[in-house]
């Protein structure tokens, strides 16, 4: 008995030790609600909401997912965006009280607009990437920056207002803060800010957009 609870022990150290290292690791990976207003700048605001995941495994691979869908705050008009990001982490400090790490990634995603008279498919896909810092084990700080191209296609109504058939490229950026309650439960809230170069009315970002992000997440591990 003795020698398998020394066995035990000697096996739980290294895992206790590496999960004490790797603050990341015991919180980057979580499921959640997602709130955000869209304001997307000449087109419309809408109110959404919708579910995201967040996923770090232990080989430094990372997965941010998100969709989200919700009305026009003027008109019936629905909007369904959903994006996937994959990514490899490159940490640089790691101890109990702090940590850093840098994320780049590709990602995809797509913009669904729907409405009595008109409706239409936005598609994205681009790179970028995202420093995250981590401390005092309760607060993440990370500021996500990408280059995105978009294309579109929609039918009915005003669909010449959004540049039906033509492909932009966008820039995003984002910043972001997450609070960890405790092992269980985070709440999140953030910024986005996303442009084309070409200052044109397009999906899903218009000639602009500012979009208020909140979330409540439980996490894994």
């Amino acid at each position: 008995m003795n020698k398998k609870l020394l066995t035990l022990l000697a096996c739980s150290v290294p895992l206790m030790a590496f999960a004490e290292d790797d603050p990341f690791l015991l919180f980057n990976n979580n499921v959640g609600v997602v709130y955000q207003n869209n304001n997307m700048g000449s087109i419309a605001t809408f109110n959404q909401y919708g579910i995201s995941a967040n996923v770090q495994t232990k080989n430094d691979f990372w997965l941010d997912a998100q969709v989200v869908s919700g009305l026009n705050t003027n008109t019936a008009n629905n909007l369904t965006t959903g994006e996937v990001k994959f990514g490899y982490v490159f940490p640089f400090a790691k101890n109990q009280s702090m940590a850093y790490q840098l994320i780049p990634y590709v990602n995809f995603g797509y913009s669904q607009l729907g409405s009595p008279g008109m409706s239409g498919t936005g598609y994205v896909y681009g790179v970028g990437f995202r420093p995250e810092y981590r401390f005092e084990d309760q607060v993440k700080l990370s500021l996500d920056m990408g280059i995105q191209g978009t294309g579109n296609s929609f039918t009915g109504g005003n669909s010449y207002q959004y540049n039906t058939n033509k492909y932009l490229i966008n820039y995003v950026i984002t910043p972001e803060i997450d609070y960890y309650i405790n092992r269980q439960v985070m709440l999140g809230v953030n910024y986005t800010f996303a442009n084309n170069f070409e200052n044109q009315t397009s999906m899903p970002y218009g000639s602009s957009a500012n979009i208020v992000g909140a979330k409540i997440a439980w996490l894994f591990k």
